[in-house]
């Protein structure tokens, strides 16, 4: 597993650090969140494609409005981790072998996306909230070579995305979420987060 941290990462977290520390009455949030990705994905033909197996690192940033208190519109960008891929053809039907049991890796997958979701909110309580997810996520794969770093290739489509988390907010408008995303193209997250409305 190759674990990476972003400069965008560090840049969420300075971003969210130089908000002032009282929230406004605006509708509008931020947040930042970390955490575990699991792709089971292949990219381009049978032949010159990539197929990856694999979990790694994930972070995403995104920007929000509240048209109330149960929903919500967003836009994200997600790093979805780099992972190592195997030349197909390998079996569709099958798991792909541990790549740690051959003798060299063909390439990494660098996966990142955009998203535009709607986010339905259910308040339990003054401070908890379940919530979820439905949209779409415009994403980029780039084959980077092993040796050089170069990128050889690079697939990019767009899929629905869905997701179901659970949120604590602060009367100062700091919150806390912790999230369970699945992508159409075989990939699935797990995160936590930190949020301000503003």
């Amino acid at each position: 597993m190759h674990q990476t941290i972003r400069p965008f990462a560090v840049l969420a977290v300075l971003t969210l650090g130089a908000l002032p520390a009282r929230a406004g009455d605006s509708p509008w949030f931020a947040r930042a969140k970390f955490g575990q990705a699991d792709v089971d994905a292949a990219f381009g033909e049978p032949v010159f494609g990539r197929r990856v197996d694999d979990e790694d690192g994930t972070a995403a940033v995104e920007l929000g409005y509240r048209f109330g208190p149960h929903l919500a519109i967003q836009a994200g960008y997600h790093d979805l981790g780099e992972y190592e891929g195997l030349e197909l053809p390998c079996p569709l039907a099958q798991p792909c072998p541990d790549l740690d049991e051959i003798p060299f890796r063909l390439s990494t997958v660098e996966l990142t996306g955009v998203s535009l979701s709607l986010v339905p909110r259910l308040p339990l309580g003054e401070r908890f909230s379940l919530f979820g997810t439905i949209g779409v996520i415009d994403w980029n794969a780039d084959i980077v070579a092993d040796t050089g770093g170069d990128t050889i290739d690079s697939f990019d489509g767009q899929d629905l995305l869905a997701g179901v988390g659970l949120g604590y907010d602060l009367p100062s408008g700091l919150g806390f979420q912790l999230e369970l995303e699945g992508f159409e193209l075989d990939a699935v997250a797990l995160t936590a987060g930190v949020g301000w409305r503003f």
